[in-house]
């Protein structure tokens, strides 16, 4: 499966995400956040999966700043 890896203060970089026997991807999504992930599809919707470090906001530096239009604001 293919993906998109954001580091921290770094350009994003295209990835294999490793399924394993049961079909799973958790572990390797773990691997590559450094820990628990949390799903954050607050601003893309279902569309696209985004999954981030779940104790980042405590303990990784900020990385990316999100923007949002008025529509999407009002839209939730």
């Amino acid at each position: 499966m293919k993906g998109m890896l954001i580091p921290t203060n770094g350009n994003p970089v295209e990835i294999d995400i490793e399924v394993d026997e049961t079909g799973s991807t958790l572990h390797d999504l773990q691997r590559l956040v450094g820990g628990n992930i949390e799903p954050f599809d607050v601003i893309f919707g279902e569309g696209i999966s985004l999954y981030v470090n779940e104790e980042g906001l405590f303990t990784c530096p900020p990385n990316r700043a999100v923007y949002a239009t008025k529509g999407m604001e009002e839209a939730g």
